[in-house]
């Protein structure tokens, strides 16, 4: 008989998560208060970011990157005074990674296709935004070493690991990154990446050799069919006969089982900070 002991987890503390190096952050925010918070929890992450703004319209925002094509982050708010912040993420170079702050969920999908990586409703705390910064941390150590301008390699994905894919889609290939991964799944002798935003695609590699690449300390082959990210199990079930269900964050989550005899092995990654 199974039971119903649930087991919620939080993983992390702000340690190296929090960012040790400045970065150059623009904001897209037309509440002063909320400006002022995020300028806040920046700030006390590392007193040396470069926080510029607030851009309070999108046609402030057309402006800026007409003359600022180097920034390492962008914070944007969906909606501003002039319309949505969409429409001046267009001007912003491709590889600067996006952190979306919103009081609405309306966006999300939108928001996932403008190399968004986080989804934040606000009121945003600052262990909510050290957490979206740190998964941030690949896309911008990439763009800093084409530049010919490295940093070093901390964060919970290590640059020893793979963490992007070019995958193939209906009108070409897209670049997706492993913090967007929600669950790696072998479904019909076929590997398919599963997305935070509800896409998936297929991957010409094996489930076992995914593994292999991917950061054993973001990632875990917990069976034979899913390789999990860390940050998306909110918790586990214990069910008979030793087994857990684990359980991810959103909806229509797949069920995912432990073997007793892997059990202790996942319990002790999901642990570990």
């Amino acid at each position: 008989m199974e039971t119903n002991n649930n087991t919620w987890m939080t993983h992390g503390k702000h340690g190296n998560d929090r960012g040790d190096w400045p970065l150059s952050i623009v904001v897209f925010e037309d509440d002063p208060y909320h400006f002022r918070l995020l300028q806040h929890h920046l700030t006390a992450m590392n007193p040396n970011h470069e926080i510029m703004g607030p851009l309070t319209t999108t046609e402030a925002g057309k402006a800026f990157f007409s003359y600022h094509q180097d920034v390492d982050l962008i914070i944007a708010d969906i909606s501003l005074s002039d319309g949505l912040v969409f429409d001046a993420l267009a001007y912003a170079p491709d590889d600067i990674p996006v952190i979306f702050t919103t009081a609405h969920k309306d966006y999300a999908l939108e928001a996932f296709r403008h190399n968004s990586l986080c989804y934040l409703l606000k009121p945003i705390s600052e262990r909510a935004l050290a957490k979206a910064i740190k998964r941030t941390m690949p896309l911008i150590r990439n763009a800093r070493h084409d530049l010919g301008n490295d940093m070093p390699a901390h964060g919970t994905y290590g640059t020893q690991h793979r963490h992007d894919f070019l995958v193939k889609t209906a009108t070409g290939e897209r670049r997706v990154y492993a913090p967007m991964l929600r669950y790696v799944a072998s479904e019909n002798k076929s590997t398919y990446l599963h997305l935070i935003d509800g896409e998936s695609f297929t991957l010409d590699l094996t489930l076992e050799e995914l593994a292999r690449q991917l950061d054993p300390v973001a990632f875990m082959r917990v069976n034979r069919k899913y390789i999990i990210p860390k940050e998306q199990v909110r918790g586990f079930e214990h069910l008979a006969n030793g087994r857990i269900r684990l359980e991810l964050y959103g909806d229509a989550c797949p069920e995912i089982i432990v073997s007793r005899t892997h059990r202790n092995e996942v319990c002790e990654w999901l642990e570990k900070q």
